[in-house]
């Protein structure tokens, strides 16, 4: 999390391949997340592979999204002025081969 002030400006959940099955919890978890007062972006993290999901609370109060990939891509968290490529977030973990993806059973993202 990131705080500014006594209220989380940014929300991160890393997310398990078995996570990924189950839509609904995770559609009423994010939901519940955007709920947080205070609470701008939300970046969803996935353990097993280089990406994220992220959402963005616009002006008008609805939320955008934007699905990254790939350690050459960039996290850009407007609403606290910071860019991160996804490779500094990922730098310790203990991702998959290259080109590796999960079985469907274990719900990989493209």
């Amino acid at each position: 999390m990131i705080r500014c002030g006594k209220h989380p400006r940014v929300l991160f959940e890393v997310i398990s391949p078995s996570e990924l099955r189950n839509w609904t919890e995770r559609d009423a978890r994010r939901r519940d997340l955007q709920a947080v007062e205070g609470a701008q972006e939300i970046v969803e993290l996935y353990q097993s592979e280089c990406a994220c999901h992220h959402y963005r609370r616009l002006p008008d109060d609805t939320w955008s999204f934007d699905a990254l990939g790939g350690a050459d891509a960039l996290l850009q968290l407007s609403s606290v002025g910071l860019a991160i490529p996804l490779s500094e977030i990922y730098a310790f973990a203990d991702l998959p081969e290259s080109g590796a993806r999960a079985d469907e059973a274990g719900g990989a993202i493209a």
